[in-house]
C-alpha cells in the first residue's frame, strides 16, 4: 500500500487542475475526499476520456469553456478496503472488477492509502517500493 505519497483531490476540483497533478505525479487515478478526509470516489484517466472532458481539460481554465469539476466526472460511490483486508481478496476484487488501483480507508472511510497493481507485483516479488 502507497501512503508516503498519498496524493488525492476535492470533488470541487477542476479536472484541469486535477489532468495535471495525474501528469505530474504521473498517476493513473487519483482518490476523491471530502473535507473531512472520507474517500468519496475515484478519479482515474479512463473517467476522464470516457465522460469526454479531456478536450474541457485542455482549454484555459480563464477561457470561453469551463473546466468541469471532479464530482461531475469520477467514479462514486467507490470500491475501498480496509487496512487489514487479505492479499487475495483485493486481488480478486481488482481482477474481477478490471481496477487498477483501490483505495484503502480505515473504519471511518478516511483515506490510508491506496493499493495498486505495481504494489501488489512488487510485494509478491519481494521488491520493495522506494
Amino acid at each position: 500500500m502507497s501512503t508516503g505519497r498519498l496524493k488525492y483531490v476535492s470533488a470541487e476540483d477542476t479536472i484541469h487542475h486535477t489532468i495535471r497533478k495525474l501528469m505530474e505525479e504521473k498517476f493513473a487515478g487519483i482518490p476523491v475526499v471530502d473535507s473531512r478526509g472520507r474517500c468519496i470516489g475515484i478519479l482515474t484517466h479512463s473517467d476522464i476520456l470516457r465522460k469526454g472532458a479531456a478536450r474541457i481539460a485542455l482549454d484555459s481554465e480563464s477561457g470561453p469553456s469551463r473546466s468541469a469539476k471532479v464530482s461531475e466526472i469520477m467514479t462514486s460511490p467507490v470500491t475501498t478496503v480496509t487496512p487489514d483486508t487479505d492479499l487475495w481478496s483485493l486481488i480478486e476484487v481488482m481482477a474481477e472488477r478490471g481496477y487498477g488501483r483501490i483505495p484503502v480507508v480505515d473504519k471511518l472511510e478516511k483515506l490510508v492509502g491506496i493499493v495498486d497493481r505495481s504494489d501488489i507485483t512488487s510485494y509478491i516479488l519481494g521488491v520493495r517500493n522506494p
